[in-house]
């Protein structure tokens, strides 16, 4: 088990998914990564060396992909491992970088789009938990800011703030198996499992998006595991 705090204060999340303990002694460096904060959802913009951009949704809920059609318009370098392909990003212009997924030893799949899936959007790819893995970050939601951190923050020893034990899935042996970390709420007295998930989405309809006044037509949902 690992734990999210949150400040009272604020919408802030400092999420650690570290599977090893990490040297209190080291002073921690943030690295805030260059997003799009689009309905209460991150998404990074790395350049890469070519000088052309991608647009990669980030979600702890999530699968790690890039679409083909993108893969082939940016020239990607492509590996055949048995019936899957897999690249990987790691040549950026400077300044305009994003990390290695060490959930996946830096490969990042390609996959086709297919028909009938839910819809994308504007997004070239998915960051999900292989990409999130074995490191700490912080959402803050006020700030629209995604923030990776070198080692703990001091954001974890304040009193103000609220901890929350994440749970994830393991073998027999207590070996963490997947990253998607997963959080309980009581509501109404009932006990929930919940899956932590930064891009869960809800589809509007053309109604309720008028009613709401929404530019687009999703939002950042929910997601509830019995």
């Amino acid at each position: 088990m690992k734990e999210a705090v949150m400040s009272s204060a604020v919408r802030t999340v400092v999420f650690g998914l570290l599977a090893l303990s990490v040297n209190a002694q080291d002073k921690p460096i943030k690295i805030v990564l260059q997003v799009k904060y689009v309905e209460d959802r991150f998404f990074v913009e790395p350049v890469l060396e070519s000088g052309k951009s991608i647009l990669l949704f980030t979600d702890t809920g999530g699968g790690l992909f890039i679409y083909k059609d993108v893969a082939e318009r940016l020239k990607l370098d492509l590996t055949t491992e048995g019936e899957n392909q897999t690249t990987e990003l790691n040549k950026f212009k400077a300044g305009s970088s994003i990390p290695q997924p060490l959930g996946s030893s830096g490969k990042i799949y390609i996959f086709p789009k297919q028909t009938g899936q839910m819809p994308t959007g504007f997004y070239d790819g998915m960051l999900g938990q292989q990409w999130f893995a074995d490191r700490i970050w912080t959402f803050d939601y006020p700030k629209k800011q995604l923030s990776l951190w070198s080692s703990t923050p001091k954001i974890i020893e304040k009193k103000s703030a609220h901890r929350i034990t994440l749970g994830f899935q393991t073998n027999t042996n207590g070996k963490r198996q997947l990253n998607f970390p997963r959080i309980q709420v009581e509501i109404d007295g009932e006990t929930l499992e919940m899956l932590f998930d930064t891009g869960a989405t809800t589809f509007l309809t053309k109604d309720a998006r008028e009613t709401l006044k929404r530019r687009w037509g999703v939002r950042a949902g929910y997601r509830v595991y019995n």
